[in-house]
């Protein structure tokens, strides 16, 4: 292949292979499980992926505000941090970073002309995620990094990022989502999650439903996990209140407590993250933290697209809830944290093969929400924006609902309509990436 000479060339060339991201659902089931194509593109590469200890993330909800915490903490330790998460909100280049900065469009190109060069003495074509996969391996290799932080894309056992050997495991919560790839009650995608774990992993169980944590750390040990440590048994949070702009938490791990910590991050369920986050670290150096490096990593840890304040007058808030169980903790948020905005307005865009009425059954609190403005997707598996404002009608059934085709005015007109306290955008990661540079 010649050589790939813009960064738009690269995308094109990128986009040009199959997106499980973008695929239908059986789709996928159809093509879905190995991990050949990666093994295969990683040894042309040289395995890059053995170039230094990992941490791997997986779970349901909570996997990239976990992997950017640990990766905060290792960065704060002066360890030298390559973190590979997904999706995008902006651009593919925030996927893979060196101690938390994105990779450059330059760097990415020149990865991506080797991977181009290499395709074709591949004996399968791989597909858009594991080049993106090998291409953050490959990153991290050149850049010498002390410690990978490397998040699931998929469930975990036939994901591609599975080709690391994670040290540490940290496994957030088990949800119901993606059930027709992974199954259909929460202990089968809990098999599939706890599949990163390998013989000598240490791993840190953050789901706090006792029955699944325990089948999580059953199948742990019988994959032959050296240690595992769980919230249920082994750390807890013995307080939490909130704070401006966030939480004071005290919590417990296997290895020192720590006092009026503060967090800044709204939702309650990010104190779950963090402290999950804290106890995989201590885990991997077999020691406690320092008070210092968690009360610095806390007190200024921010997770793009989770409950970020985007802007004021009036109050704009990106949220990238896309199931039931994201749409709940939102839900809470709004009950517990952001109670001032009386008067919200609503932007909202789902995917096709998610529980969308419960989620935004999730989202109606106390009749606060006032307009509802419904937009797709960017996706060939968006739900129509007709199914889902019949959805919203039946949901909001004092609110004013709307389809707006173009995000741009979507956000003007919710900025506007009845002089809202509060815009909150949500539905879809999706969504919520492409009206982050519109906001």
């Amino acid at each position: 292949m010649s050589q790939l000479s813009s960064y738009e060339e690269c995308r094109r060339w990128l986009d040009s292979h199959i997106d499980f991201e973008k695929l239908g659902s059986h789709e996928i089931k159809v093509r879905m499980p190995t991990l050949e194509r990666i093994r295969e593109l990683c040894k042309y590469l040289g395995d890059p992926q053995d170039c230094a200890p990992a941490f791997h993330v997986a779970g349901t909800n909570g996997k990239g505000s976990t992997a950017r915490i640990i990766s905060s903490l290792l960065k704060e330790m002066n360890l030298a941090v390559g973190t590979f998460t997904s999706p995008d909100l902006g651009g593919i280049h925030e996927r893979i970073s060196y101690d938390l900065d994105p990779i450059s469009e330059r760097d990415l190109c020149e990865i991506f002309n080797i991977l181009s060069g290499i395709e074709s003495q591949l004996s399968v074509t791989p597909t858009r995620f594991e080049l993106l996969t090998a291409a953050s391996f490959s990153y991290f290799a050149n850049c010498g990094v002390d410690i990978q932080v490397i998040e699931v894309g998929l469930g975990g056992k036939w994901d591609s990022t599975n080709v690391i050997n994670g040290t540490s495991c940290v496994i957030t919560n088990i949800g119901l989502d993606h059930t027709e790839v992974l199954g259909n009650t929460k202990e089968e995608i809990a098999m599939e999650k706890v599949g990163i774990v390998k013989p000598g992993s240490l791993v840190t169980i953050v789901e706090e439903d006792k029955n699944i944590a325990d089948l999580l750390e059953q199948q742990a040990q019988k994959l032959g996990a050296d240690k595992i440590v769980s919230i249920n048994n082994n750390f807890r949070i013995v307080n939490k209140t909130m704070a401006v702009g966030g939480w004071v938490i005290d919590f417990e791990t296997p290895y020192s407590s720590f006092s009026e910590v503060y967090l800044s991050l709204l939702g309650e369920h990010q104190i779950n993250n963090a402290v999950g986050s804290i106890v995989g670290t201590e885990l991997f150096f077999d020691k406690s933290l320092s008070d210092k490096i968690v009360r610095n990593t806390l007190s200024k840890i921010s997770v793009p697209g989770r409950l970020e304040i985007v802007s004021n007058n009036p109050l704009v808030v990106l949220d990238g809830a896309h199931n039931v169980h994201g749409a709940v903790a939102l839900g809470k948020a709004l009950s517990c944290e952001l109670t001032f905005p009386k008067n919200i307005n609503l932007i909202v865009g789902i995917l096709e093969n998610k529980d969308a009425l419960n989620m935004l059954k999730s989202l109606n609190i106390e009749n606060r929400v006032k307009n509802v403005i419904v937009v797709e997707p960017n996706s060939p598996r968006k739900m129509s924006a007709d199914s889902l404002l019949s959805l919203c009608k039946q949901v909001f059934v004092n609110s004013y609902c709307a389809v707006e085709k173009s995000y741009s005015k979507a956000v003007d007109l919710a900025k506007s309509i009845d002089d809202p306290d509060m815009v909150l955008i949500t539905g879809s990661l999706y969504v919520v990436g492409d009206m982050k540079s519109i906001v």
